[in-house]
């Protein structure tokens, strides 16, 4: 009997020390390379910057999070990029879409600043884009109208991902 339960625990051990090694080997293998996000369903992809790797809770998540790998294993959420796409509200500008955004409406709530009053404008991917808050908070439409996106840097304290934010931004593109 003890026989049989030594080696069902050397079987399982053995399983996830191959588990473990082919994480590992995968990782290993994204954090020096990046890659490249492609959503088929929704029509667009991007670039994502080595060292960083995708986190997307499940296939119907509208929010991706692009984290350092460095930041894997520590326990803090932070620094992130995160790329969250809509398709509620077909056809309104970014600026009307950011209007229907909670944490806007919280902001302009408790008196602070309209940010909109102070945005600039880019092109992204073809599409004229709003920032706030500097350049750390994109948004912007699909070109036909019906996806609204938006690319925000989280820093919080650490450094700038002015750098990995701009790959991602720079590269995204639409398949429709």
């Amino acid at each position: 009997m003890k026989s049989n339960s030594n080696r069902l625990f050397l079987a399982q051990f053995s399983a996830t020390i191959f588990m473990l090694t082919v994480m590992s080997a995968t990782l290993s293998y994204q954090m020096n390379r990046g890659g490249t996000y492609i959503d088929p369903e929704l029509g667009f992809s991007f670039e994502y910057p080595k060292g960083f790797y995708i986190s997307k809770t499940s296939s119907s998540s509208k929010t991706i999070d692009i984290i350092p790998f460095s930041t894997l294993f520590s326990g803090r959420s932070f620094p992130r990029i995160i790329v969250y796409s809509n398709t509620e509200y077909p056809h309104l500008t970014p600026a009307e879409w950011v209007k229907t955004r909670n944490w806007y409406k919280d902001w302009v709530g408790y008196g602070n600043e309209d940010p909109l009053d102070k945005h600039t404008t880019r092109l992204i991917a073809g599409q004229e884009a709003i920032s706030l808050f500097g350049t750390s908070q994109v948004f912007f439409n699909s070109p036909d109208g019906d996806l609204h996106m938006e690319v925000s840097s989280f820093e919080m304290g650490s450094e700038p991902l002015d750098e990995e934010f701009e790959i991602i931004v720079g590269s995204m593109t639409f398949n429709n």
